[in-house]
């Protein structure tokens, strides 16, 4: 169970990190916001696993979230 929560932290700060990049990169805006799109998505079909987070900040949040 620890190496599935450890998966699932490192996949959470892979997306952190891919969403920096999507932001910082020099790409048209249309192109960012359909990846920023792709992004959110994947947050939200992940959101069924927050019950292993304790802190609501560590949880996935989707299109409504921040």
């Amino acid at each position: 169970i620890e190496t599935f929560f450890h998966k699932i932290v490192m996949l959470r700060n892979r997306l952190r990190t891919l969403e920096q990049q999507v932001n910082a990169a020099e790409l048209s805006d249309d192109v960012k916001v359909k990846l920023q799109a792709y992004i959110t998505g994947c947050y939200g079909s992940l959101t069924s696993f927050n019950v292993l987070f304790a802190d609501e900040e560590d949880q996935f949040k989707g299109s409504g979230g921040e």
